[in-house]
Formats: structure tokens, C-alpha cells, sequence
């Protein structure tokens, strides 16, 4: 695990379209807000997404946080 990645989570995330996948990011900052995708306010984490390779946001009631087996150990 390199520094970029050492911060970084895991999850299950429910896109606006309804497409889910998992991602492997490293979260910024979370706030409450509306976005181009998110219309209504709610909390958003902010994150540089290693799947994608940028930043994005991800609604965090659309997010299934699956923890490390080995971190709760």
C-alpha cells in the first residue's frame, strides 16, 4: 500500500443512473450539499476516486461501507 492508497476505503456505491459498483477511494472532506447529481441536499464525501483517477463526489447514503476483516482483528 503506497501513501496515495494508505488513507483509502473501500465500498459498494449506487450511482444517480442506478449502476453500482465498487470503489477504492481516498476520502477529502464530507458535506452537506447539493450537486449536478444530488439536486436535494445531503451529506456528499469528497474523494479522490483510484478507480477513476479523479476526484468525485459520492452520496454518502448511496455508499455500503464493507469493512476489512483483518482490521477488526
Amino acid at each position: 500500500m503506497t501513501e496515495n492508497t494508505a488513507r483509502a476505503i473501500r465500498f459498494r456505491y449506487t450511482n444517480w443512473q442506478g449502476k453500482t459498483a465498487m470503489r477504492f477511494a481516498t476520502p477529502k472532506r464530507v458535506m452537506f450539499t447539493a450537486t449536478k447529481y444530488h439536486p436535494d441536499k445531503c451529506w456528499i464525501m469528497r474523494a479522490f476516486c483510484h478507480d477513476k483517477g479523479e476526484i468525485r463526489n459520492f452520496a454518502l447514503g448511496d455508499c455500503v461501507f464493507i469493512s476489512d476483516a483483518k482490521a477488526t482483528k
